[in-house]
């Protein structure tokens, strides 16, 4: 079993002192806690930078399992099923050397991304904190673009509709409406922005597929991958960002959707998620019943200390391991 932490549950550990008191009671039960570097980014926001200092120490701990970030994992996605698909769209010689130095900050024990947050979060929180504005900005500026893409009518995306009953549309290059899933849309206008932006998305996949190939020669058949040939149980975190992006679209849109959409990529990473916050409970537990593939069931405990106990009388209880998890709590 896979257990992922909201951001503020990590707080509450560490405020109360029970961060040795996690691995313990997961290691009882055999369980395994997944960190998001979504999440560490989030907390090298922090102001208090001894607290920040705290926090970051533990969630980088080596016996934790550590993520990829959401974008490596989305393009390893996109990457798979273009190869698949079509053959045709990849470099004849891939720039293996840069895929492997952009991994390998990821993925080694000792300096990298997660060394340099334990050891130098304050260095770290200064680079994430200059990118802060700008993510907000995008954040609006792609809500108010994609609204009208993938809209029926009226303001509101979902309208008392399921997450997998609700379409978009998008128009050809000869002028034609075409009503398909709104995910697709979603996703094929993220992906046409993200490849032609200077964006991470770009720098990871550039690696194996010809961009310039793909751009210039075969747009038609890349609007045909997202409209029909790819499926959602194959690129499950484009779906997955989508379901964010539809169910955050009746919410003003503030400094923590870009993190929650960042998060809510590793549904599929994990089996439980705890949070503090109802929303982002209710919002991934409906993505739980509403997902064409398996997502992480969503539990709210409380803020503070008293969330801490209850956290650890589940634990006690064996609450996680039991039949009866079918549902999170509300």
């Amino acid at each position: 079993m896979r257990l992922l932490l909201d951001t503020n549950i990590w707080r509450y550990l560490v405020d109360n002192n029970y961060q040795d008191s996690l691995y313990k009671a997961t290691r009882k039960q055999g369980m395994k806690v997944v960190v998001a570097p979504s999440v560490v980014i989030e907390t090298l926001r922090i102001n208090d930078s001894a607290l920040r200092k705290k926090i970051v120490e533990v969630q980088t701990r080596d016996c934790w399992d550590r993520l990829m970030p959401d974008a490596y994992l989305q393009c390893e996605d996109v990457k798979r099923e273009i190869i698949r698909l079509h053959p045709e769209w990849a470099l004849k010689d891939k720039n293996t050397t840069l895929f492997n130095n952009l991994r390998y900050d990821w993925i080694r024990t000792k300096g990298g991304f997660w060394g340099k947050a334990r050891t130098n979060a304050a260095e770290v929180a200064a680079h994430y904190h200059s990118q802060d504005a700008g993510a907000l900005e995008v954040a609006r500026l792609q809500s108010q673009d994609l609204r009208s893409a993938v809209l029926e009518q009226g303001e509101k995306i979902l309208n008392g509709n399921s997450l997998d009953q609700i379409e978009g549309t998008w128009v050809t290059n000869e002028g034609k409406i075409v009503r398909l899933d709104a995910w697709r849309v979603y996703a094929l206008a993220v992906w046409t922005n993200m490849l032609q932006s200077k964006s991470a998305f770009r720098q990871w996949i550039s690696c194996d597929i010809d961009l310039n190939l793909l751009l210039n020669y075969y747009t038609g058949d890349f609007i045909k991958f997202w409209e029909s040939e790819v499926q959602a149980t194959a690129v499950p975190r484009e779906w997955l960002r989508f379901a964010v992006y539809a169910l955050q679209s009746e919410r003003k849109v503030t400094a923590g959707n870009p993190t929650d959409s960042a998060i809510a990529v590793h549904l599929c990473d994990a089996d439980f998620l705890i949070s503090a916050d109802k929303n982002f409970v209710a919002m991934a537990n409906q993505i739980k019943d509403e997902a064409p593939f398996k997502t992480a069931h969503g539990f709210l405990v409380a803020a503070g200390k008293d969330g801490m106990n209850q956290l650890f009388q589940m634990f006690s209880d064996q609450f996680f391991m039991g039949p009866k998890v079918t549902s999170g709590a509300s």
